[in-house]
């Protein structure tokens, strides 16, 4: 059995699958401030900075940094104040300071840098990123399996039949009925246990073959469904001919128009068309990779019973040997004028926000 370098960042918890909500801990107490005798104690204050041999020379590194800057406000449409005309570099720091700030917004994770080109020249950079509400999207199959075996809920069905094709064959989402998918690997892993436990527990044996038989079942069941030709090119009469008669069939109804106006809004995008880059140099699946995109998003048989239970411990072990992870990225640099902001993010937000309802209402 391999072992982790004794030196390995260790890396933070992951936070719950969607669908299954971590406990909800009591909020700590929050005091009232107290009256300040004046406003020193109220304001922030920058550190006091020492010249290094390493600082840029002033004339190159101030004026590349503003004339950055002068692109990057243009291109967010910023608004900020004037910091030129402080001593440099006091004027670089409070301007990068007040930039950041301006940069901030509630959905996603902006990180401001300045960098040095190859040229020698400095400019700034932003990241990107998304913020996510859970850390892995696992997309349960047995529960709409199980809804294709209730009579009048064929309807029903059909429609997140659809939704599921349409995440799976044009969104990109990995099926882990799928040979060479990191789940279809980690179902393997989980049979191998489930037959070496027949003599140890009995009992739980049993059980575990039984949730993986129907994982088979419905794995196939659905993904036959989901690879009917003209299944989604057929939702929008499925849409304009059903009739819920529960919340629940109005829940998959809304599902459904979601999906159907995400594929008209975006035509022919991929859930991974900007997946940050992970180095392979370690090989896959070795404890210093990333975890990779594919890897906490896909299709499983389910995420609670026996082997479902087993199945999310053990992805959960894997990546907490891992460092980093991929995700939805998106990089600036502002050492050119760029064109005015557009979300090229609002995509993979919008089918992350699609996948959270779909688990909640499965």
């Amino acid at each position: 059995m391999e072992t982790a370098p004794a030196n390995r960042r260790q890396p933070q918890r992951p936070r719950s699958p969607a669908g299954r909500a971590g406990g909800q801990g009591k909020p700590s107490a929050r005091r009232t401030a107290s009256p300040a005798a004046d406003g020193f104690l109220t304001h922030a204050f920058m550190p006091k900075y020492e010249t290094t041999p390493a600082l840029p020379e002033r004339s190159a590194a101030e004026h590349d940094y503003f004339s950055s800057l002068a692109y990057l406000r243009q291109h967010y449409g910023l608004k900020l104040a004037n910091r030129q005309r402080l001593p440099y570099p006091y004027n670089v720091l409070v301007s990068a300071q007040e930039l950041r700030a301006a940069l901030a917004v509630a959905d996603r994770a902006r990180e401001l840098f300045i960098v040095r080109q190859e040229s020698g020249s400095v400019c700034l950079s932003v990241r990107e990123r998304i913020r996510r509400e859970y850390f892995a999207y696992y997309i349960p199959v047995v529960p709409l399996y199980r809804l294709w075996q209730q009579p009048g809920e064929s309807a029903t069905a059909e429609l997140l039949t659809a939704v599921f094709a349409y995440l799976h064959r044009e969104a990109g989402i990995g099926y882990y009925r799928e040979a060479d998918t990191y789940m279809a690997y980690n179902y393997e892993i989980l049979s191998e246990w489930v037959d070496e436990g027949e003599e140890e527990e009995p009992g739980a044996y049993t059980q575990q073959r039984e949730d993986q038989r129907l994982a088979e079942l419905a794995g196939d069941f659905v993904q036959a469904r989901i690879m009917e030709p003209g299944l989604i090119p057929r939702l929008p009469d499925l849409i304009a001919a059903f009739e819920p008669e529960t919340p629940e069939q109005l829940a998959a109804l809304e599902v459904a128009k979601t999906m159907l106006a995400l594929s008209r809004q975006y035509p022919g995008a991929s859930l991974f068309a900007h997946a940050s880059e992970v180095s392979d140099e370690d090989g896959e699946y070795s404890y210093s990779s990333a975890i990779c995109m594919h890897e906490y998003i896909g299709f499983v048989a389910s995420t609670s019973g026996a082997l479902g239970e087993m199945l999310i411990e053990m992805v959960e072990n894997d990546f907490n040997e891992r460092s980093g992870e991929q995700e939805p990225e998106l990089l600036t640099h502002f050492h050119i004028p760029q064109e005015p902001y557009r979300d090229e993010l609002a995509y993979e937000y919008a089918v992350f926000s699609l996948i959270n309802d779909l688990c909640t209402l499965l």
